[in-house]
């Protein structure tokens, strides 16, 4: 039931706002607001696709090339957009946000896996109830492997620790901002000689959040110099373009879940993995606003709630399709797996948001 058991050896992660988690709207409305969430849509569609067993097989660079910049620009987004400074802040806003829904999912995925009597799964109630009480506790990659099988529930960690620092952004003076800057930078830079067992070992994805940090904070003072609103969707595009050309070319990969980062002793590699990130999640934040995609702003409005359920269908999707030497045979299958998955997991997370235990899971508290 373990990713790693069907082949993904990272899990990344989605985010949405819950008061975003609205239901979708019609389709004449839809084409006046398209573009707000098409750049979630975008994201989720291509998140869903890396999880896909049979991508992997048949597409392993793209496969490899997509994990440097889908999950990293769902966190780096939110830090482009300038919020209102005077506005009053509810610090424990992302913990009552995204923890609920957290726990809510881990305990389901938890209880699935304890059921489901593969090798890796507790062997006893004890078993089982001390790597769940670890996963909701320490809330790290390792835990939550153990505890559900799946590892991607380390992402709504990590990113209630960076949506709690970003609100400081907005009231940093430029001192303090530049002081910031350069501490991420140098945790930036060393974190990445972490051992990556180690790492996942570390509580709330801290390794993590440090490696995102100084992206984060880029894209914070990108911002507050109004450069995230500036620049062109074609030069963020052209930079992607060619940096994802140089990490094909020279196999530059990264993986937050499994924390296999650059660090200082590769700095081509770092530069290059940063410019990615950095660029694909601007042209996805500029180009997100023209989009007039009904179909990408409604999976993006229910981003949060495909990345929690689509493991599980995912999953049973490649265990009722066959086995694993069958499903590499054709290309076709990957089409009907991966549109199944992400059509399934929209029907679902549309379903549980027009009912009240959907209101309940995700409303902030």
């Amino acid at each position: 039931m373990s990713y790693r058991q069907v082949g993904h050896g990272s899990v990344p992660p989605i985010a949405i706002a819950p008061e975003t988690a609205s239901l979708v709207i019609g389709a004449g409305r839809a084409k006046t607001v398209a573009g707000a969430h098409a750049w979630r849509g975008v994201l989720i569609a291509l998140i869903v696709l890396g999880h896909n067993r049979l991508f992997e097989s048949h597409f392993y660079g793209a496969y490899r090339l997509l994990y440097n910049f889908h999950v990293e620009a769902f966190l780096l987004i939110p830090f482009l957009r300038r919020a209102d400074s005077g506005r009053r802040v509810d610090w424990l806003f992302p913990l009552k946000a995204y923890y609920r829904p957290f726990c809510v999912f881990v305990t389901a995925y938890a209880a699935l896996f304890a059921l489901s009597g593969v090798a890796e799964a507790p062997r006893s109630v004890g078993d089982a109830f001390m790597r769940y009480a670890a996963a909701l506790g320490l809330a790290n990659s390792a835990a939550l492997d153990r505890a559900t099988g799946f590892e991607m529930f380390w992402f709504l960690p990590v990113f209630i620790v960076l949506a709690t620092i970003r609100p400081l952004l907005e009231r940093a003076t430029r001192a303090g901002l530049i002081a910031a800057l350069l501490t991420a930078a140098a945790l930036h830079v060393m974190v990445g000689y972490l051992d990556a067992a180690a790492a996942a070992m570390l509580p709330w994805g801290l390794p993590i959040v440090c490696y995102m940090l100084f992206p984060c904070l880029i894209a914070a003072a990108l911002a507050k110099s109004g450069w995230a609103e500036a620049v062109p969707v074609w030069a963020a595009g052209a930079a992607f373009v060619t940096m994802i050309g140089l990490c094909f070319i020279d196999k530059f990969w990264i993986n937050l879940s499994d924390f296999k980062v650059y660090d200082a002793g590769h700095p081509g590699g770092l530069i290059v993995t940063d410019t990615v990130m950095i660029a694909a999640s601007l042209a996805l934040y500029r180009g997100g606003a023209r989009l007039r995609s009904p179909w990408l702003d409604a999976l993006g409005r229910y981003s949060l709630q495909i990345y929690l359920i689509h493991g599980v269908i995912g999953y049973a999707l490649v265990r009722v399709a066959g086995q694993d030497h069958t499903l590499a045979a054709t290309i076709s299958l990957l089409a009907v797996t991966y549109a199944a998955t992400l059509l399934l997991s929209f029907l679902v997370a549309r379903w549980m948001m027009r009912s009240p235990i959907g209101g309940w899971i995700f409303a902030p508290r």
